[in-house]
């Protein structure tokens, strides 16, 4: 014989576990760290030389220089 589940336990939500949690917000933090260090990649601090002048070259990071 089966019992039928009351109606609190059948609109009880379901409790996660909390490596589920913690997984799911490590990913995310990880994502974020990845897009901003590709980002500082294409933009570094200071910009970057335009065109050639005194030995700079274009595209070489200004902060480099300092």
């Amino acid at each position: 014989q089966t019992a039928m589940p009351t109606d609190t336990e059948a609109n009880a939500p379901l409790v996660q576990p909390w490596e589920y949690s913690l997984r799911k917000y490590l990913l995310l933090l990880a994502t974020l760290v990845i897009t901003v260090t590709y980002a500082a990649g294409f933009n570094p601090p200071g910009g970057v030389w335009q065109v050639i002048h005194e030995g700079k070259l274009a595209g070489d990071p200004i902060i480099r220089q300092i």
